[in-house]
């Protein structure tokens, strides 16, 4: 069977890009790459593949509905319906092939790889072998749906929807799907094939990993960097005894057909770190340590030598009690933080600090971490030294609810929240579960880490519900409800018979009943309701003593809810003619 190389990449991104600079404030040495031969970079990115396969469900569904399986000849002018399309198998070897990819995108967006091969040389290297394949790629898409909405290509022509086409190509058997979020951009892969390789299911991987050996050619690399921040700078000042931390250094490198343009790919390989004079400060771990007075270099690279850095360090004073108590930050003294108001976001509160009775500043003589410091308890904040000051201090400070001291969440009971109306819902096929916006105390709650979803009765047209349950910092539950409508009916034949006609449809699931609908006038308007079953069951339907001339028929079903009806589409419009 020929080989399908499809190169669509998805163009369509968000309305509003906003494009900020991703160096941090500090020095940055900069080194044109080689030109030839490859090198294995490590990435770290965060893998949402939860939403990943949350994907795949689309996809069938838009496989299985006969209103949305089609897309446009190359006349752009007719459409090409894809009847009988048999539902995706979800494989998990070709989930790792997409994982693979979508760290692969994130540096270079483009089937061709960052190696310089083709999108499907990754089959072969986690054990996929088809005859058949095709990849979809998307960027900037925060959400699943947003994601599937924009890979639908509804309103495209027929050259722009080759990740539709991709869907609903009857040949494929089989999809995994990869999405990873890095250095501030979500970046989605879906690749299809004709066989179907491993199906034994495996927990999502939504953690933060760093992803190695990520194979990138020389000759893509623009520029490579070695980036210090501002707590180091371009001259190290220290006085004997003192330590700089030099574990906020890090490389950056510039990759041909990166999305965004321009911007720079932090990678996570260790810096080679030495100093020229190791009795003037010396290496150990990720610290530099002031040995004793004079001059001296220090030196960060790449691990292969490429692109030295080097910073000049001159260390003055000597090892002595009162040098050390003038510059260490564990003796300095720190304002009491007050007890700071919950409010669903992380929490950091600005710090008084004092040394030998001057004042310091944040920023030029110390920085601060914050840890535990978004739900109700006690927080930290540690002070780091920097510049002429050395050590760390670690302070607490309490997160408590409204103000009143309580450590303890008194409003934090779903039984109290809003939740947002449910639009009515589409029956797919499938289980619906539409988001749902939960608000409490004036806070947008988050599912996964505030609360989780039950829902019920959402596999068919009717009243389903979804209960909101508290977890993390919340507590008890709220229910809602909401509209599943019929999907829409397919009439299956039309035929007249002397002056009768008779309609079959493909029976519903689920549904209350059917409304037909008949013009005699044209294809698009004129029609009348002529006739109305409560009978959910019922396949046809037959009207004689008609006329001579041509009739076009639709139908919609309906189910009805509280005694209100909620219906289907319209059926697409059917047309026979009577000859006598």
């Amino acid at each position: 069977m020929r080989k399908t190389k499809t190169h669509n990449v998805l163009r369509r991104l968000l309305a509003f890009v906003l494009i900020v600079s991703l160096l941090p404030l500090g020095y940055a040495g900069n080194v044109m790459a080689a030109t030839t031969g490859t090198r294995n970079v490590s990435i770290q990115v965060t893998y949402g593949q939860t939403d990943a396969r949350n994907v795949y469900g689309m996809i069938n569904s838009m496989r299985r509905n006969l209103s949305d399986a089609w897309y446009w000849d190359a006349n752009n002018y007719t459409k090409t319906y894809c009847n009988n399309l048999q539902p995706l198998t979800y494989d998990y070897a070709l989930e790792q092939v997409a994982m693979k990819r979508a760290a692969e995108i994130a540096l270079s967006y483009s089937h061709t790889r960052p190696n310089g091969t083709n999108y499907y040389t990754a089959y072969s290297e986690n054990g996929v072998y088809a005859g058949v394949y095709a990849e979809n790629i998307g960027v900037n898409y925060s959400s699943a749906s947003a994601l599937h909405n924009a890979m639908r290509e509804d309103n495209a022509n027929y050259s722009g929807q080759e990740q539709r086409r991709n869907m609903l190509n009857s040949q494929f058997t089989a999809v995994g799907i990869g999405h990873v979020y890095y250095n501030g951009y979500h970046y989605w892969v879906e690749e299809f094939a004709n066989t179907v390789t491993r199906t034994s299911y495996t927990t999502p991987n939504n953690q933060t990993t760093t992803v190695t050996n990520l194979q990138v050619a020389e000759s893509n690399i623009t520029s490579d960097q070695i980036v210090v921040p501002s707590s180091i700078g371009t001259y190290i000042q220290m006085s004997v005894g003192q330590t700089k931390d030099l574990s906020g250094c890090y490389e950056n490198i510039k990759v041909s057909n990166h999305w965004p343009g321009n911007a720079n790919c932090p990678i996570v390989q260790g810096l080679n770190m030495y100093v020229s004079n190791t009795a003037v400060a010396y290496i150990s771990g990720t610290k530099l340590v002031a040995n004793s007075t004079g001059s001296t270099t220090l030196t960060l690279n790449r691990p292969d030598g490429r692109i030295p850095l080097q910073i000049p360090v001159q260390v003055t004073g000597t090892n002595n009690s009162s040098n050390t108590y003038s510059y260490y930050i564990p003796n300095a003294s720190v304002g009491t933080i007050v007890d700071q108001i919950y409010t669903g976001y992380d929490i950091r509160p600005s710090v008084s600090v004092w040394l030998n009775g001057g004042y310091l500043y944040e920023g030029r003589d110390y920085t601060l971490t914050y840890s535990n410091n978004r739900n109700i308890g006690t927080a930290s904040v540690t002070i780091n030294g920097i510049g002429n000051y050395y050590g760390s201090r670690t302070v607490y400070f309490r997160i408590v609810n409204h103000g009143n001291g309580n450590t303890t969440v008194s409003s934090n009971n779903l039984a109290n929240a809003v939740i947002s109306k449910i639009a009515t819902q589409s029956y797919t096929g499938s289980s619906v579960k539409p988001e749902v916006t939960v608000t409490l105390n004036n806070i947008v709650l988050k599912e996964g880490s505030d609360y989780y979803l039950n829902y019920s009765d959402n596999g068919a047209p009717g009243k389903a519900a979804v209960m909101v349950v508290g977890t993390g910092n919340y507590t008890g539950s709220a229910k809602t409800s909401f509209i599943i409508k019929p999907e829409k009916p397919v009439i299956t034949r039309l035929r007249a018979h002397g002056s009768k006609v008779r309609i079959t449809w493909l029976p519903g699931t689920s549904v209350t009943g059917y409304e037909i609908y008949r013009s005699k006038g044209a294809y698009d308007y004129g029609y009348k309701k002529i006739a109305a079953t409560k009978d959910g069951e019922m396949q046809s339907y037959t009207r004689a003593k008609l006329t001579k001339g041509t009739y076009y028929y639709k139908i919609r079903s309906y189910v009805t809810v509280d005694g209100t009806k909620y219906y289907s589409p319209y059926s697409s419009v059917k047309s026979v003619k009577i000859r006598r």
